[in-house]
């Protein structure tokens, strides 16, 4: 009987999971001026980690990865109804647009705003995620976004050191009346911009030390000459490396873009 529960049990796990994959980008926007690519590694079956990248009308393009705190079912579930917030519907983008003839962006920080009314963490368990969300303009190449609790951005230009933007602000659902800013940033050509969730610096190996910052930007810049998919595989590859197994602590998300 017991053998039945378990072997149930993991159906179970695994059809949620499938769902949780379906929510992930399947086809990434269509633009000679980006380019994207992302990397989604899920420590046990269900995660607590999400991300996407959209187009919001002709020219905007809306991305984020989400990371809920503690793991397993209750992180997933609250996981995916956020990503669902974030999603279309019926031809619109309810939260991060206004209603118009042609879809007009709703500013970053107002959308981690919105979200942070529509999920206390009094509501979910005691459970709370942290967001980057933000947009790029093709046009002009400007990216505003907002960092609520989330790590920031790591900036990679062709020249130069590449840089950690650290823009701190609450998770979403800490406080009710918590106040969010929009970041912006001016772009050029052959910029990459790198967001992740923290379980990719966190990782640690077998002594208990924690990939870090230092590493992180090493490998991001020993990437440098790669396409921007194998520049994130190659990141992945070194933080697993690192733990020893491919049985990671936390999840790991990473998306990146890189101005063409």
């Amino acid at each position: 009987e017991l053998s039945a529960a378990h072997a149930r049990m993991k159906r179970d796990l695994e059809a949620a999971a499938r769902v949780q994959q379906t929510l992930l980008p399947d086809e990434l926007p269509e633009t000679d001026r980006a380019e994207f690519a992302w990397a989604y590694r899920p420590c046990d079956e269900l995660a607590g980690d999400s991300l996407n990248i959209c187009r919001i009308n002709d020219y905007l393009i809306g991305l984020y990865v989400l990371d809920v705190s503690g793991h397993g079912v209750p992180a997933a579930l609250l996981s995916v109804t956020v990503t669902r917030s974030l999603s279309r519907h019926g031809g619109e983008f309810a939260l991060v647009t206004k209603s118009g003839s042609t879809p007009q962006e709703t500013s970053p920080a107002e959308v981690a705003s919105r979200l942070n009314a529509l999920y206390p963490m009094s509501s979910n368990g005691g459970h709370y995620f942290t967001l980057m969300y933000g947009i790029l303009d093709t046009v002009t190449r400007k990216f505003r976004f907002v960092c609520a609790g989330h790590p920031g951005p790591i900036l990679a230009r062709p020249e130069g050191p590449d840089q950690h933007l650290q823009v701190p602000a609450l998770p979403i659902g800490i406080m009710d009346e918590a106040a969010y800013e929009d970041t912006l940033l001016e772009l050029q050509p052959g910029d990459r911009l790198y967001v992740h969730s923290d379980g990719l610096n966190e990782e640690m190996n077998s002594a208990g030390e924690e990939f870090g910052y230092e590493r992180l930007l090493k490998a991001i810049a020993d990437g440098k000459d790669m396409s921007l998919e194998d520049s994130i595989d190659s990141v992945v590859e070194k933080v697993i490396a690192w733990r020893g197994d491919d049985h990671l602590r936390d999840d790991v998300s990473i998306l990146a873009m890189e101005i063409t």
